[in-house]
């Protein structure tokens, strides 16, 4: 969690870096800090673009479940592209307890990934 710190400082706090940082304190069991990254986010969508996958796992690790998913609905419906790029296998690494979601399969079934 240091090193993400000294990352998203470093990357005038990327957008990225910032969701892997949620993720990073949400594992660490760091629920707050995962919560105060979140919010930060959600802030910054409204004057910049967040893709959706962002503040879905950002809200997860942040203890916000139902909020995470309706992110991650917006961000299929959407086409993004990191959740093409990760939809299929990537949540698993990053987020594994959507696999357990059946909202989480319901938006897979959707785009025909399940």
């Amino acid at each position: 969690v240091a090193r993400g710190e000294a990352t998203a400082a470093a990357s005038a706090r990327h957008v990225w870096i910032v969701g892997e940082l949620a993720m990073g304190y949400g594992r660490a069991g760091q629920q707050h800090q995962a919560a105060a990254l979140y919010r930060e986010l959600v802030e910054r969508s409204t004057r910049e673009y967040v893709e959706s996958v962002w503040l879905a796992g950002a809200a997860e690790w942040a203890g916000r479940g139902d909020e995470a998913l309706a992110h991650l609905r917006a961000s299929a419906d959407a086409h993004q592209p990191l959740f093409a790029m990760a939809g299929r296998h990537g949540f698993r690494l990053f987020v594994p307890q959507w696999e357990q979601r059946a909202e989480y399969h319901e938006i897979l079934r959707g785009l025909g990934w399940a």
